[in-house]
């Protein structure tokens, strides 16, 4: 039997099937968005090949995931900053913050540490944080930074010094105005001059501050310029320097807890704290301290408390605040320890022989 159909009725019906299988290629290939869920755009830039690096992320209820720049599987996708990725986020919408690293397959970091996206703007009706990063940088840029250097990191080298490391060559004119100096307490601490030192491209390019007054040990100190990012200092070769050493060299021998029948005395060397508290436990294993004495500041970077009566069988540890950073941590002159090494104890030695 012959079927006959008219021009017209042909093509009707082609069109038709076509905008069915058109429709169903589409939803097929473009599932829905949930309501809320972040997007990033992270840009990064560094000096050698950008394979095999991507970026680990993470946030609340959700576990980390690696996310490759190369969104077409054949190339990184670069612009004239360097590689970005462009990511939604399922079920992100509630997270207050999202976690990422720079990294390899092999966890090599760039940099070390995990850093950490809180602001979202809208950006047409989708939560959006678009970053700029660079090789060896702690800093994240909420715009696109100039080509102008970036601040990699501050050492303490002197007591008036702090050795500053770029990752660019650094021009010392009329900087002096735009840098800015912190201790841990937020105070600004001035600046007397610049000078420079000789870099290299594999070492970063380098430039001492020199300050008006010694820097104060026990204090973190954070460096910040409106273009080069800010980073907070580390005590670098402080430990080395012979002025150090007159300073907080203790040749005492009282470190650690002297026990007597009526009081305890305890004494840390510790001075690169900015306070120090005396933490003790009921139990071994006991999750809160029954209870917390501030110590007090002595000599040559030690700290000092005395606990009256028998306190044979005390169990204690060292609460060191640093700047903002707080760390408990287990007498180093401890005579005994709990069964699980992580807490010193005080013991009458006498009653053990």
């Amino acid at each position: 039997m012959r079927i006959s159909a008219s021009p017209k009725r042909l093509i009707g019906l082609i069109l038709s099937i076509f905008v069915v299988l058109t429709g169903l290629v589409a939803i097929d290939a473009k599932p829905s968005r949930a309501a809320g869920d972040k997007r990033v755009i992270i840009h990064y830039q560094r000096s050698a090949p950008y394979n095999p690096w991507n970026v680990w992320m993470w946030w609340d209820g959700a576990d980390g995931k690696a996310y490759e720049f190369n969104k077409t599987g054949v190339a990184y996708n670069l612009d004239d900053y360097g590689a970005v990725g462009q990511w939604d986020l399922p079920g992100s919408a509630n997270a207050q913050s999202v976690g990422f690293i720079i990294r390899t397959p092999n966890w090599d970091k760039d940099p070390d540490g995990d850093r950490f996206i809180r602001e979202f703007k809208d950006v047409d009706g989708i939560p959006t944080a678009e970053i700029w990063v660079k090789s060896g940088s702690k800093f994240i840029w909420t715009k696109k930074p100039s080509s102008q250097p970036s601040l990699l990191g501050a050492q303490v080298t002197g007591l008036k010094q702090i050795k500053l490391t770029f990752d660019n060559n650094f021009n010392l004119d009329n900087e002096k105005a735009n840098f800015e100096l912190r201790d841990s307490l937020n105070n600004p601490v001035a600046i007397d001059s610049f000078t420079a030192l000789t870099g290299t491209p594999a070492g970063g390019y380098f430039t001492t501050i020199n300050l008006v007054e010694n820097v104060r040990i026990g204090s973190a100190y954070t460096i910040s310029h409106p273009v080069y990012g800010n980073q907070e200092s580390d005590l670098g070769s402080l430990w080395n320097l012979q002025e150090f050493n007159d300073q907080y060299y203790y040749s005492g021998e009282d470190l650690g807890n002297t026990y007597t029948a009526a009081k305890t005395d305890f004494r840390v060397w510790a001075p690169t704290s900015d306070q120090l508290e005396l933490v003790t436990y009921a139990t071994a294993d006991a999750a809160s301290p029954s209870n917390v004495y501030q110590m007090n500041k002595s000599v040559k970077g030690t700290w000092t408390y005395t606990l009256d009566g028998n306190q044979d069988g005390t169990i204690y540890m060292y609460r060191a605040k640093f700047g903002l950073k707080t760390n408990e941590a287990i007498d180093p002159y401890v005579r005994a320890t709990t069964i699980n090494g992580n807490r010193g104890v005080v013991v009458d030695l006498d009653s053990t022989d």
